[in-house]
């Protein structure tokens, strides 16, 4: 049975909360986001319409090898989006 368990951090989600919460009043135009993942930080120009995110990001990744026993692979990249 698949275990359903908590993402780490979801940028796309983070960026679209911080998008809705600037148009509706509520968030100024660049917030840091506190995810289990890391930080992140979310900048949204309402002007252009266009919202950046600078932070890092992990991936582990599942790997099956010869013998059906899943290897793990973890990759760490640091990522800085400019504005």
């Amino acid at each position: 049975m698949k275990e359903d368990r908590e993402t780490l951090a979801c940028g796309t989600g983070a960026t679209a909360a911080v998008v809705a919460g600037n148009l509706l009043g509520k968030l100024d135009e660049e917030v840091l986001v506190h995810l289990l993942g890391g930080d992140l930080t979310i900048f949204y120009d309402k002007e252009s319409r266009h919202a950046f995110m600078s932070g890092e990001a992990r991936s582990l990744l599942a790997e099956f090898g010869r013998n059906n026993k899943i290897k793990l692979l973890y990759v760490e990249v640091r990522c800085r989006h400019a504005r």
